[in-house]
């Protein structure tokens, strides 16, 4: 037997007019809906979609073959794309990865491709913004009451972004 759950009251946030949780009002305005029902997809427009060189170069290849290869995305200023897991290995196959994030971000003209290009001295590299989860809020692309997408997998995606889930609703 279900415990009861008592009415909520109505919210007056936006257009939202129903009783529901922050989550749930963050999601009903993202997808342009005045009530979100628990349980219920929806598709949702986000503020911004990050990824980095362990699982960029298979989305980019999922990107390419289901598009085509001169496909473009959405939109260039709601994409941040940060090397940090493979960016200072001498490994061939892990700076492969690297390379194809670069490739990509040149073709389709990124705009926060947030790249080191001196692996010895990191003044020389203003750009570079180290660990992707931290750095998303540091350049003030977490917004609070926006959703994030993060590809850390195409099929089944695992959260592992304490510090950016802390600071806004994040799709996984």
């Amino acid at each position: 037997m279900a415990p009861q759950q008592s009415e909520r009251k109505p919210s007056t946030t936006d257009s939202v007019k129903t009783g529901m949780t922050m989550t749930e009002k963050i999601l009903a305005r993202a997808s342009e809906k005045t009530q979100f029902i628990p349980g219920e997809n929806v598709w949702v427009n986000i503020g911004v979609l990050m990824t980095h060189d362990v699982c960029g170069p298979g989305s980019i290849g999922i990107f390419k073959k289901e598009f085509g290869e001169n496909a473009k995305v959405w939109d260039r200023e709601k994409i941040v794309i940060i090397p940090d897991h493979y960016i200072f290995t001498s490994d061939e196959r892990a700076n492969r990865n690297v390379d194809i994030l670069r490739d990509f971000c040149m073709e389709q003209n990124i705009k926060y491709f947030y790249d080191i290009k001196d692996l010895g001295n990191f003044k020389a590299n203003p750009d570079y913004k180290g660990v992707c989860h931290i750095a998303l809020a540091q350049e003030g692309r977490s917004r609070p009451g926006e959703i994030s997408s993060f590809i850390k997998y195409i099929a089944k995606s695992i959260n592992n972004s304490c510090h950016f889930c802390a600071l806004k609703f994040q799709c996984c």
